[in-house]
């Protein structure tokens, strides 16, 4: 069967088009980059030979003069700039200050880059879509006369602005707008920039340094964003925000702001109204946090470091401000471990700020405020240890050796220990600001002294704080009076003039003082003032005057009505002190001239039913002592039971001295007490009275008898 094969089909020849397709693409793409490439080196001849940097700083310098009505001066030079972005960038600028205000410009920027898009350099209205300022200082000054240099003329441009559209001045605003065509606002970079605060006046000045910040419109939120940090007086400040509507704040300077700012000694977050045309008004709430009230006085350079944990401070408010005072309404924290509330006007353009207003708070512990600690004795020294006690001027029983008396009413120092703090008293909190306010305090406290609830006034002014008592509760009593403390010196000094009405005067005494053998419902008066550094300084110069009342009460630690009763009965071991002993009285009373830390007596007096007691001393304030002798006498009524003799009418001299931490009380001889003994020694044996009366009975001259010349007096033939 014959192989028919089918014939193949001659192969075809690829035609020319199909041939060319692949390179012809190739070529197009080469094409277009290679115009691309010529375009792109003819923009680039036209910047740099005809670009209109000129046009730009004179359009820039125009706009500032219409917005502002400041003088904008480019000194350096003017270059372009091409990556990382297109923009125009103008060295050494400055911006004057305000017309007839004279000084440093109120602005001076190294570097100022206006960033553009490609399309506004052919635009004879090319505008910046950001701005970059590089180094800039800006120099906020008040002046003399009050006149701020960052206020600037907003309402002359616009009321131009208004005329030269033929509208009335009311409708500036929309002109405003209209006048920026409807382009959308620029953004700001600051980079490394500086801020001088400072006031001709009073001599204030801040500075602020390494401010990085970034102004951002977000068209979207119809806002202007804020954020970026500064360096400040050692601590680094962070900040975030808001302004909105943006139209606003382009328009009449008038906005709404959220404000964040956050630095180790202090948060702070501001939502409410902001008004920048007559220079800086807000209105809205406010959030203050310290964790360290000490802290932040420092940083805020109002006082050092002293070491004294104040405690923390949270408070909010509704804030209102506008030419420097600024009104807190509504407010409510606390402070120092205190809740408080009220309402407070702040007035800054002072020297120092001056705060008014009235606040309730629930304790002000004056103690934490006003001491801090004293410093340590350094490494390897030990303090130098407490002087003896003084040897004793009378006797607790029988056996005592007495020292020789001293006359009545000397001032004496005893050697006992102080007791008093030596803290730093530190006034330097007084200088942060003037103050004049309405307080009121569910507690006062100054260490271990508390009171409450009281009502107050505060005047505060150049250091010197005046803190009148207008009515306090206290120990069961009242109280008035004025507290003035005065920092303006070298040296703090503290002045008191108090009344106080039936307090309870072991509790307050105990206290205040370190009292506890005097009790009873006391009415007081006292102008004191002293001057020292410390708690223990203060006391050891104390000068002024005291008078003291106490009805129903008793002297603790003593039973003189029983000692005087031992010696009607010829017993002398009953002379003794014991353990929970008291001297009740109807009245104790007396009036104290104070002087260099002493305070000195010569109208003491103690009333009950059977005994009258006067007597003259001293008390060594400094040295918390005492030295006394009173003048015991048993009156009224019959002879106790038992008696032996009758000393009624008899003046006793018992003798109370050494620190008032540990009194030492006895009975100091006289030739009375020698008379009485007499006849007590015709009902005794001479034994008996000579270990009875030894160590307890001095001369009348002041000098010791010893017992057996005393038992040949009393016993020798008349």
């Amino acid at each position: 069967m014959p192989n028919h094969a089918t014939p193949r089909a001659p192969a075809r020849r690829p035609s020319r088009t199909q041939a060319v397709r692949g390179p012809s693409w190739l070529a197009l793409v080469g094409y277009a980059g290679l115009a691309a490439g010529c375009l792109a080196l003819a923009v680039v001849t036209f910047l740099l030979v005809v670009a209109p940097a000129d046009l730009l700083r004179d359009r820039l310098v125009e706009q500032v003069k219409a917005s502002t009505g400041r003088e904008l001066a480019v000194s350096g030079p003017v270059s372009l700039v091409l990556f990382p972005r297109l923009a125009v960038a103008f060295g050494d600028v400055t911006l004057s200050a305000p017309p007839g205000m004279g000084g440093e410009p109120t602005a001076r920027i190294e570097r100022l880059e206006a960033e553009l898009g490609l399309a506004a350099l052919f635009s004879r209205r090319a505008v910046p879509k950001r701005l970059v300022l590089t180094r800039p200082v800006f120099a906020l000054r008040v002046d003399g006369q009050g006149r701020r240099s960052w206020e600037f003329a907003l309402a002359p441009a616009r009321r131009r602005l208004a005329q030269a559209a033929g509208a009335p001045a009311s409708d500036a605003p929309q002109v405003a707008s209209a006048a920026h065509g409807g382009l959308a606002p620029i953004g700001v970079r600051i980079l490394d920039g500086t801020i001088r605060y400072s006031e001709e006046r009073t001599g204030l000045s801040h500075e602020i340094r390494s401010l990085d910040a970034e102004l951002r419109p977000d068209e979207a939120a119809h806002a202007l964003a804020i954020e970026g940090g500064f360096g400040w007086n050692g601590e680094r400040v962070a900040f975030a925000g808001a302004l909105s509507p943006l139209a606003s704040v382009l328009q009449q300077g008038r906005s709404r702001l959220t404000l964040r700012i956050a630095a180790r000694p202090l948060r702070l977050t501001y939502s409410g109204a902001l008004d920048a045309a007559p220079g800086l008004a807000l209105d809205g709430r406010v959030g203050i946090e310290a964790p360290s009230l000490e802290m932040l006085a420092a940083w805020l350079g109002k006082a050092a470091a002293s070491g004294r944990e104040l405690g923390g401070l949270s408070l909010a408010g509704t804030l209102t401000s506008t030419g420097g005072r600024l009104a807190l309404a509504d407010l409510s924290g606390t402070i120092a471990g205190a809740t408080l509330s009220g309402e407070l006007a702040i007035d800054t353009r002072g020297q120092r700020p001056h705060l008014g207003g009235r606040l309730a708070v629930s304790q002000i512990d004056l103690g934490r405020v006003l001491l801090r600690p004293a410093a340590r004795p350094a490494a390897g020294l030990a303090p130098s240890p407490p002087a003896p006690p003084p040897a004793p001027g009378g006797s607790a029983g029988p056996g005592a050796q007495p020292a020789p008396p001293k006359a009545p009413g000397a001032a004496t120092r005893t050697g006992a220990g102080t007791g008093w703090s030596e803290d730093v008293v530190d006034l330097g909190p007084l200088g942060i600001a003037d103050a004049e306010l309405a307080l009121s305090a569910d507690r006062l406290v100054y260490k271990d002294v508390k009171a409450g609830p009281a009502r107050l006034s505060l005047r505060l002014e150049d250091r010197v704080a005046r803190l009148t008592l207008e009515e306090i509760a206290l120990y069961g009593g009242r109280g008035r009076g004025l507290l003035t403390l005065d920092g303006s010196g070298p040296m703090p000094t503290t002045a008191v003039s108090l009344a106080l009405e039936r307090v309870s005067a072991l509790p307050l005494l105990k206290d205040a003082m370190g009292f506890d053998w005097l009790e009873g419902q006391a009415s007081l008066t006292l102008e004191l003032a002293g001057q020292g550094a410390s708690e223990r300084q203060i006391m050891e110069g104390l000068n002024g005057k005291a008078e003291m009342t106490t009805a129903a009460g008793a002297l603790n630690g003593i039973d003189i009505g029983k000692m005087l009763s031992s010696i009607e009965q010829a017993r002398f071991t009953g002379l003794g002190v014991g353990a929970g002993e008291r001297t009740a009285f109807s009245e104790f009373a007396g009036s104290f001239l104070v002087a260099n830390g002493i305070a000195t007596n010569q109208d003491l007096r103690l009333a009950s039913p059977r005994l009258r007691l006067t007597g003259a001393g001293s008390i060594d304030l400094g040295r918390r002592a005492l030295d006394y002798t009173v003048n015991a006498r048993i009156v009224g009524g019959a002879a106790q039971p038992g008696a032996v003799v009758s000393i009624k009418g008899l003046d006793v001299p018992v003798r109370i001295e050494g620190p008032w931490e540990n009194l030492r009380f006895g009975i100091k001889g006289q030739e009375q007490i020698i008379d009485a003994v007499k006849e007590i020694g015709k009902h005794i044996k001479p034994e008996d009275v000579e270990e009875a009366i030894k160590g307890i009975i001095g001369g009348a001259d002041g000098q010791r008898v010893k017992p057996r010349e005393l038992l040949d007096r009393l016993f020798k033939k008349q």
